[in-house]
Order: C-alpha cells, then structure tokens, then sequence
C-alpha cells in the first residue's frame, strides 16, 4: 500500500516513458520504471472511480470528455 501512496502524493514523480540514450536523447525503448509507475497510477485512478456514486461518476466523465 506504500508504493500506492507515492503515487497518490507524489513523492513518485512519473519516470519518462523511454530510455534515454548515453547522450540523453530519448530512445523507443520504453522504460520499465514507467510501466511500473502507471500500472500502479492506472491502479489507484480505478480505486478513486470505483468509489465515486453513479452521479458524480458521470460528471467527472464528462470533464474528461470536455
């Protein structure tokens, strides 16, 4: 549950999404720290969803949408 609430405070800033190369130049290759990291923001986003009413669930969707 710690790692989970780094990412809610962020005391885990999101990792970049690919390596850099040795001259900092971002590469295709994605970077697992970023995998790690979303898997869990993706995990916490779900838990703060899930936990909404059917009301407020639909006004938050339509923020996104707008």
């Amino acid at each position: 549950m710690k790692s989970l609430m780094e990412i809610v405070d962020e005391a885990v800033k999101c990792p970049l999404q690919f390596k850099l190369s040795d001259n900092s130049v971002a590469t295709t290759e994605v970077n697992p720290a970023y995998e790690d990291w979303r898997q869990k923001d993706q995990l916490v986003l779900s838990w703060i969803n899930n936990s909404h009413t059917l009301s407020v669930l639909s006004t938050v969707a339509l923020q996104v949408l707008t």
